[in-house]
């Protein structure tokens, strides 16, 4: 359903937490109050709609994309999302959504979401700008650059990762060993001599800490 946008903000800073429960296909199934107020819609105007109603374009598709592969791999999903309301106004929240498990199984998905304050509010609106630019990515609700994105989900098997280390470790080596690294990076040899004699458990640290994902 197309809605209309009119990028004005609406407060529901009064409302509290708002809940929705969906079918597994993102039908929803029952709301509160709050969420109800919230949307604009009636309750029988929300019940049997898709939980994407209250989408807001301003949020990139893949935000979403990763939000559904989360959440029915049975993980729970957080972040900060900008909902549209009936009549195209938008509110920002933190959403955390979960998967409804009944018998072993998942039977449909929970979300609360609740008000953020104007800080988180500018924050997210620049995180959507890289996410949008290429240069963030959110997987499982995390936010991680590229390169975080490719040592951390599973893009570089920890097989491959551990040769790619061995053969970095090897280059640098080699240029240490003909002079090339102070030539190509002045002031540099010390410390990449350093970290190529670390101690391993010192070296993986100091990885762990460069590639940290951030929510």
């Amino acid at each position: 359903m197309d809605r209309a946008v009119t990028q004005t903000e609406v407060d529901i800073s009064e409302l509290g937490t708002l809940v929705s429960k969906t079918d597994l296909t993102g039908t929803i199934v029952e709301v509160n109050d709050a969420f109800v107020e919230a949307s604009g819609d009636s309750r029988e105007e929300l019940l049997g709609q898709p939980h994407s109603i209250i989408r807001h374009p301003d949020v990139s598709k893949a935000v979403f994309k990763d939000l559904w592969q989360t959440i029915r791999a049975g993980k729970p999903w957080v972040q900060v999302v900008k909902n549209r309301t009936k009549e195209g106004q938008h509110y920002w929240v933190e959403a955390n959504v979960i998967p409804r498990v009944q018998d072993g199984k998942i039977i449909g998905f929970l979300s609360v979401i609740k008000p953020i304050d104007e800080a988180r509010k500018r924050q997210a609106e620049q995180f959507y700008k890289e996410v949008l630019q290429g240069r963030i990515i959110v997987r499982n609700g995390f936010k991680i650059t590229p390169l975080q994105h490719m040592y951390l989900f599973n893009e570089i098997h920890p097989f491959n990762l551990m040769l790619t280390m061995i053969a970095l470790l090897g280059v640098g080596a080699t240029l240490i060993q003909a002079g090339m690294v102070e030539f190509l990076f002045p002031g540099s040899q010390r410390s990449v001599r350093c970290f190529l004699f670390m101690p391993g458990q010192a070296k993986n640290m100091l990885i762990s800490v460069l590639v940290k994902p951030k929510r």
